[in-house]
């Protein structure tokens, strides 16, 4: 029987059309660190991009279980609520590799009385409550191979986000109905605006899928620019990253991982810790004789080194 332990294999020695690959959907890669825990996946990195962090992992194209792979991105979709987004997935220099949203967290604490315990029971409900389909949806049997009389189908990562991003627009469809219920306007547009965003990325995901292409990769830091154009909308209204989340049918990890971003940056400004609300920073007073003077506001650029 074959073993699920895999040994990590350093960023150095990963063949670099793999790496070339890689950076063509994070951008320039600052740093790279090599997880620590699980040992799935020879790859399994954490990278520190222009745009943000990204966690990606992989397995050689002819691994045995190479399968897993296109079934964890089929998967994605339906857990987009409780876990980081798939941004992309590819199949490329003999390595099939995935990246997702990078999200802080930390093994559950399940002793007595942690309270850590109803998080989890709360989670497996969410899962559960989850309808799996019946089979991968890339037409292959749990060993690996394609089922006699099943033709390949399209490229199960991308129809997968097409059908979470469906049910994305359904979600957001749903909260502008209770908001102009309510009379509450600003929700109702800011909802709508989301409902038609996710319409046009649905829209190529299907086209790609339709014509056997793969769908756009989702940049790394696209999740940041959607929670800042959230709060822009409502400068001076203060938001839990639930309730951003909820408008943007994506996880609270990972809007709180984008809201703390926005406040290194000096974009946003948590309001209270606990819970813990964000609002848009209030911009800060022009100095005399600043203004036009582009030293006074550039971003100093990272270290090449």
């Amino acid at each position: 029987m074959r073993g699920t332990v895999e040994e990590r294999i350093a960023w150095d020695d990963l063949p670099r059309p793999l790496k070339q690959a890689i950076e063509a959907r994070t951008g320039r890669i600052a740093a790279v660190r090599i997880a620590a825990t699980g040992r799935n996946s020879p790859l399994a990195a954490i990278i520190d991009t222009a745009e943000g962090r990204v966690f990606a992992k992989g397995l050689p194209s002819r691994h045995h279980r190479v399968i897993t792979q296109a079934r964890e991105a089929a998967v994605a979709p339906l857990v987009r609520d409780i876990s980081p987004a798939l941004l992309w997935h590819f199949d490329e220099a003999g390595w099939n590799v995935l990246g997702f949203e990078h999200v802080h967290g930390r093994a559950a604490d399940y002793s007595p009385g942690s309270p850590d315990i109803n998080l989890v029971t709360g989670l497996m409900r969410a899962l559960a409550a989850i309808e799996i389909p019946p089979r991968p949806a890339d037409g292959t049997a749990e060993g690996g191979e394609a089922e006699v009389g099943t033709a390949p189908g399209p490229d199960s990562a991308v129809t997968a986000e097409a059908a979470g991003t469906v049910a994305a627009i359904a979600q957001a469809a749903g909260e502008a109905g209770k908001a102009l219920a309510a009379g509450n306007l600003d929700v109702a547009l800011a909802a709508l605006d989301t409902a038609r965003d996710l319409a046009a990325q649905g829209r190529r995901a299907v086209k790609a899928a339709a014509s056997g292409r793969r769908a756009p990769a989702t940049r790394p830091g696209a999740l940041r620019d959607l929670v800042e154009e959230h709060l822009r909308k409502f400068p001076g209204t203060a938001f839990t990253p639930h309730q951003v989340g909820k408008v943007l049918t994506r996880s609270a990890g990972a809007v709180a991982n984008a809201l703390d971003k926005l406040v290194s940056l000096g974009v946003a400004q948590m309001v209270t810790d606990k819970p813990r609300t964000y609002r848009l920073a209030a911009a800060p007073a022009s100095a005399p004789g600043a203004a036009g003077d582009p030293a006074a506001s550039a971003e100093a650029a990272p270290s090449a080194g």
